[in-house]
């Protein structure tokens, strides 16, 4: 930063053009050396006392004033003419090019004095020829300019190049007619000009924009050209010239700030601290992503929330202390306050504007919520614990964490104030210091952890570790330097000692449940039921006795054998069939029921086991849960089959799931209680009614083609229907059936159905044509998509789809695994289940391998948001950003 600091000061003030900012008002921030130079006026004069349309020509004010109007209000740039009064009364004709900067609400100008070009038209040595005329009075102007100039004729013979052309490239005017600055160009830019620019500069059409340059083939050179031609006074092409800067030193100070604003957003949306900011009036301008996982809101919804809204009990109590900020100018910490239903300890600060005026204030809050709940259920029944308040100060060198960079070799980079006052240091005497002098040997262990983040890449999060003389809670991130090579690590450490103590007292009131737990184990290896349960990998790691009894193999021999699944389907041909099925079946339901498949005992006899599965219940490594049934002897069991079939029937038609049964003319003979649920009509409205059908499905033409869908006695999965509920409502149903490979006694066919309504809403909710949302997405630098309860996509964005190499049609609808890799797929199928349930808090980032549609890989950090609809159904928010 600071070298290009350095770079636009020098720029600016040394330019022989009048260069100025201009607030909206009308008032000067900044003016350059040049103003005295040809104006006369003292810099600070100008910047103090002087609207910019006090210097204007009254009669060149009201047009001067339209261009002004046209950059605030949204044009990116206007160039126009005027007059413009110097320190002596006199007026010179000024060229100006202004250029809007929306994010300091002003204007940048840069201004040529045509008054003095004027007067080099007509000195006495100058050609009387137009042709000798018009050059002279070109390299009149340009001699003294820092923009590289070259003016060709129409066929490209080299007529002139100005100083600052030959050292930009090096060359003479000789060694330029012999080697044009094409041959330089990357092969892009020669295409870019031979193909586009040159024919629409021959039409009388200018051109400007960046291009890549490389200077002696050593390195990359970034110009900013200009492209425009000189005409003869019968409006013919008789030149062409060009006009080049550079703009490398500019793109790579330009990277370097992006760079640095990319650590910032990486700081604040990674810090465990609520960031909100509000204005005098009590209402949110920003949050960061933490502060909107805590409150349950997405950041968008947040942004403009009135705290009446999120907080009407304590809205006028946070307002008041938000009030004393504001007038005293002082921080205040210490603070209790509850947002929405949950428990903040803050600090707030003023909020300022780059002119020093008070906007607002700053939040900075750690969730207190289950601490607090936690010392109120003990003080109620023991007193037994009391919470201290910690004091905050602003972010970084306030926040109530140790903030520490370290590099490769465990020495401190950069320490917050909260750390080093712990080490009875400041920040600066501890920076350069190596970790080891500061902490005792049991601490230095920890070191290896540093290595294995700055290894692998990736974060580690909530590690426990003790070191003076108390417990943290330490999060640790890559620390990536500017060309993206990880020097160090960052460490995050929360003081949980009095919160382990607490828990320790919790663990007390827990044992009975462990013992409950301990006794289900028990009785799950002794259920005279096969149970069994595998890894990630496939490896047995439960055999109950009943697998035991039934196999021959006891629970040493199969349980962390890796040809445990040799011994039990010694051909190799069906053994690997039954895996692959059953990941597959696996990955597409997450579970399966009743395949019967022929299994090898010890005794080498062969049983018959019905075998059901699930992988949406994980714990610990069990990835994969299997229940057996032996059905050796068919006709016992088909003789118990039949006795519990109405049983079995009454589980059906109870299932969580809609489901629909047929008699041979198409007559609904099952309703079950699902069904009830979605459509609001009872089982006794439409069992054996024949205007039910009209009843769901109004429209006869739209009935007609339902009917002739569901009723077909094929396999069919996920066909939808819109369907009419009793209260009017329209719903859609995602139907499917396999009534031929299972049938049922007494039904002609049946059919289950899904209510996806909620999907479909989603679906259009960010797909409609000409929103406000869906424009804005696609605009954002990030890949983003929302999936559903059965992992399918709901929407995706433009760059999401871009970075895949798919359609927007091709992959909403689809499964989410569809742009994952094999091993990758397998993560996010275990984990998504679990997440949309809740179970990680509503929130989880990592990166991850990705592949695009024809198999190439890279590398994106992956970020999933849990969002809970006001009908309770859950979908998940993926933000992309490739690496």
């Amino acid at each position: 930063m600071h070298s290009q600091d350095s770079w636009h000061h020098h720029f600016f003030n040394h330019c022989q053009a009048l260069f100025c900012i201009v607030s909206f008002e009308g008032y000067f921030r900044e003016v350059n050396t040049a103003w005295q130079d040809i104006l006369g006026y003292v810099t600070h004069d100008v910047v103090a006392n002087c609207l910019y349309l006090d210097l204007v020509h009254p009669e060149d004010v009201e047009e001067t004033s339209k261009y002004i109007e046209q950059l605030s209000t949204g044009a990116s740039s206007v160039i126009f003419t005027n007059r413009y009064r110097n320190q002596h009364g006199r007026y010179h004709e000024i060229l100006w090019h202004a250029t809007l900067s929306p994010m300091e609400y002003a204007f940048c100008a840069i201004g040529i004095d045509m008054t003095t070009h004027e007067e080099l038209i007509h000195p006495p040595e100058i050609s009387s020829s137009p042709a000798a005329h018009s050059l002279n009075l070109f390299k009149s102007i340009v001699e003294t300019m820092d923009e590289a100039v070259i003016v060709s004729r129409v066929n490209g013979e080299l007529i002139y190049i100005n100083p600052a052309y030959k050292a930009l490239f090096k060359y003479s005017y000789q060694e330029a007619n012999q080697h044009h600055y094409l041959n330089d160009c990357s092969a892009a830019t020669t295409q870019l000009i031979q193909q586009k620019i040159m024919p629409e500069l021959l039409q009388g059409k200018s051109w400007e924009g960046k291009l890549i340059i490389y200077e002696g083939q050593q390195y990359e050179l970034v110009l900013y050209a200009y492209f425009d031609v000189i005409r003869n006074n019968q409006g013919q092409i008789v030149n062409t010239f060009v006009l080049f800067q550079d703009v490398t030193q500019f793109i790579e100070n330009q990277r370097q700030l992006n760079y640095q604003q990319a650590q910032y957003t990486q700081l604040l949306d990674t810090i465990p601290l609520a960031i909100l900011y509000k204005d005098k009036e009590n209402n949110i301008i920003q949050v960061n992503q933490y502060a909107a996982q805590l409150l349950n809101y997405s950041v968008e919804k947040l942004t403009g929330l009135s705290l009446q809204q999120l907080s009407p009990d304590f809205a006028n109590q946070h307002h008041s202390h938000d009030l004393d900020v504001i007038k005293t100018g002082k921080t205040m910490t210490g603070i209790l306050e509850k947002y929405a239903e949950r428990y903040w300890q803050v600090v707030k600060t003023c909020y300022q504007d780059v002119n020093e005026q008070v906007l607002g204030v700053i939040v900075f809050g750690i969730d207190m919520t289950a601490q607090f709940e936690i010392e109120e259920a003990l003080q109620s029944e023991k007193q037994l614990v009391r919470y201290e308040r910690e004091q905050f100060e602003t972010i970084f060198h306030s926040a109530p964490l140790m903030i520490v960079y370290k590099d490769r070799k465990n020495n401190i980079i950069r320490i917050n104030q909260y750390a080093a006052q712990l080490f009875g240091s400041t920040p600066v005497e501890l920076e350069g210091v190596p970790v080891d002098d500061l902490v005792d040997e049991e601490a230095k262990q920890y070191y290896q952890d540093d290595l294995e983040v700055m290894r692998s890449g990736k974060s580690k999060l909530g590690t426990i570790e003790k070191y003076i003389h108390r417990y943290w809670q330490t999060d640790r991130i890559p620390y990536i330097d500017p060309v993206g090579k990880i020097t160090g690590v960052i460490n995050f450490g929360l003081d949980i000692t009095q919160y382990l103590t607490l828990e320790e007292k919790l663990k007390e009131n827990q044992y009975a449940l462990q013992e409950s737990e301990m006794y289900l184990n028990l009785v799950m290896k002794r259920l005279p039921i096969m149970i069994n349960a595998v890894d990630e990998n496939y490896h047995f790691v439960l055999w109950n006795e009943e697998c035991e009894r039934v196999t021959g193999y006891r629970e040493t021999e199969i349980v962390g054998n890796p040809d445990a699944w040799k011994l039990l389907y010694p051909n190799e041909v069906y053994r690997k069939n039954i895996l692959a099925t059953g990941r597959a079946m696996i990955q597409s339901y997450g579970e399966f029921r009743g395949w019967e498949l022929t299994i090898t005992c010890k005794d080498k006899t062969t049983r018959m086991i019905e075998w059901s599965a699930t992988s949406n219940v994980q714990t610990d490594n069990f990835y994969l849960w299997c229940v057996g049934l032996e059905t050796t002897d068919r006709g016992q069991m088909l003789e118990q089959l039949c006795e519990n079939e109405e049983r079995l029937r009454l589980l059906v038609e109870n299932m969580p799931v809609m489901l629909n049964a047929y008699n041979e003319n198409g007559e609904l003979i099952v309703w079950n209680r699902q069904c009830e649920k979605v459509t609001g009509y009872q089982a006794n409205e439409i069992v054996g009614n024949s205007e039910g059908w009209a009843w769901l499905y109004p429209n006869i033409t739209y009935r007609r083609q339902v009917q002739e869908r569901l009723l077909q006695n094929e396999e069919y999965y996920q066909q939808e229907a819109r369907l009419m509920c009793r209260n009017g409502a329209q719903k859609y149903i995602a139907w499917s059936s396999v009534a031929k490979q299972f049938p049922i006694s007494g039904w002609s066919t049946w059919i289950i159905g899904e209510d996806v309504t909620a999907f479909k809403n989603m679906q259009k909710f960010f797909v409609k044509n000409n929103t406000l949302l869906s424009t804005a997405l696609d605009h954002i630098n990030a890949g983003i998509c929302v999936t559903d309860g059965r992992q399918h996509i709901a929407y995706a964005n433009r760059l999401y789809c871009q970075l895949y190499g798919y359609t927007v049609e091709e992959l909403v609808g689809h499964p989410f695994v569809t742009t994952m890799t094999a091993k990758s797929s397998s993560f996010v199928f275990r984990h998504y289940f679990s997440f949309l349930a809740g179970a990680h808090d509503g929130f989880f980032s990592e990166p991850y391998m990705a592949s695009t549609r024809q198999g190439e890989l890279f590398k994106v950090q992956l970020v999933a948001h849990r969002v809970l609809q006001e009908n309770g159904q859950a979908f998940v928010l993926w933000t992309v950003t490739q690496l």
